[in-house]
């Protein structure tokens, strides 16, 4: 039983991108109230959906959705290729996180797409405008993204083509869910303006299993605080910029790292990127990138991407990687890229020195 009597659905486990993961208990209750939500997010007539992230979280919902339309339900194995299941069995909707479908458009060595595929469900992660007009030239012309935390459940969703031309765009706030940006002083900012975002509606829980401090730091005031960084516009989109805990303070500037990847995975040979803020002796913030390349890139193409974007300052220390540290729905935990600088990397020698 969970607490307060209810039935106990699960335990579900947070992503873990900013420590240990968290059990949130969920009834069936709040799953119902959670899932409710979506019903007029349609599916196509025999379903047939391949979940690439598992059948936990997104993938749950959607799996008990199909298997109440007498549809089918496939799991992505260990050696699987996405796109070769899709055409082998038919797959007519694809669930993944923004993460899985950049790579598997960086693999695909052809523009044809799926002909079964009708219907691709992206969410996990913040999406750029330039991964779903990639996903929809090159995998599916129909993408609908979601939001949602495990706390809370679904929060956003909507079909790609509707929403503004916005980088960090998640989709439009489900009925009944209620998002505020607020800023440091906890005051509410007015439709588009970004801040901290706070967020409620019906299934959200109540309490992290057996930690009180995480409860009483993210759950206050009928409230669940996610440490999401964003806004919410006048139409009702949530746009997504990153996460507060990740925010890299630059001469007192605060920038989301997401800004600074963006530029790095527009380098040609650059096929994955991680902007990360490390204290030096002093304790201020050095902006560190962590690189995985195919092929030589040279540091000189790298400062001419920031010298052209010129939103964001250059990353004062560049590693390359053969992969990057990242959950299993395909977050990147940035905070052991910190440690890991920390820990083996002497951050605080100046380059060249």
């Amino acid at each position: 039983m969970a607490p307060g009597g209810e039935a106990l659905l699960k335990r579900q486990a947070t992503s873990g991108t900013t420590g240990a993961a968290k059990l949130v208990p969920v009834t069936h209750a709040m799953y119902a109230a959670r899932w409710g939500r979506t019903i007029g997010l349609p599916l196509p007539d025999d379903v047939r959906l391949l979940c690439v992230s598992g059948p936990g979280g997104l993938g749950f919902g959607y799996a008990l959705s199909v298997f109440e339309a007498g549809g089918t339900v496939m799991l992505l194995g260990p050696d699987d290729d996405a796109l070769t299941l899709v055409e082998r069995h038919h797959v007519n909707v694809l669930v993944l996180s923004p993460y899985a479908i950049g790579q598997t458009v960086a693999r695909r060595s052809t523009s044809v797409k799926p002909p079964s595929l009708e219907q691709v469900v992206l969410s996990g992660s913040r999406l750029t405008r330039e991964l779903l007009r990639s996903a929809s030239e090159r995998v599916c012309d129909r993408i609908v993204c979601m939001y949602g935390s495990t706390e809370i459940g679904p929060i956003a969703a909507g079909a790609a083509a509707a929403m503004p031309d916005l980088d960090g765009a998640t989709g439009f706030l489900l009925p009944d869910i209620d998002v505020q940006a607020i800023d440091e002083r906890g005051a509410v900012l007015a439709p588009g303006r970004v801040g901290r975002l706070r967020m409620r509606g019906p299934g959200m829980a109540r309490e992290y299993w057996h930690d009180p401090e995480a409860t009483a730091r993210q759950f206050a005031g009928g409230w669940f605080y996610p440490n999401d960084v964003g806004a919410v516009t006048q139409d009702r989109t949530l746009v997504i910029q990153g996460r507060a805990d990740d925010l890299i303070n630059v001469g007192g500037s605060k920038f989301a790292p997401e800004a600074f990847e963006e530029v790095l995975l527009r380098v040609p040979g650059v096929v994955d990127a991680a902007a990360f803020g490390v204290p030096d002796a002093l304790g201020k913030h050095r902006v560190h990138a962590a690189i995985v390349t195919r092929g030589e890139v040279e540091l000189a193409a790298i400062e001419a991407a920031f010298r052209s974007a010129r939103r964001v300052p250059a990353p004062e220390v560049v590693l390359r990687v053969p992969a990057l540290p990242r959950t299993a729905q395909g977050k990147l935990n940035r905070a052991a890229l910190a440690n890991y600088v920390l820990t083996v990397v002497d951050s605080r020698v100046p380059p060249g020195s």
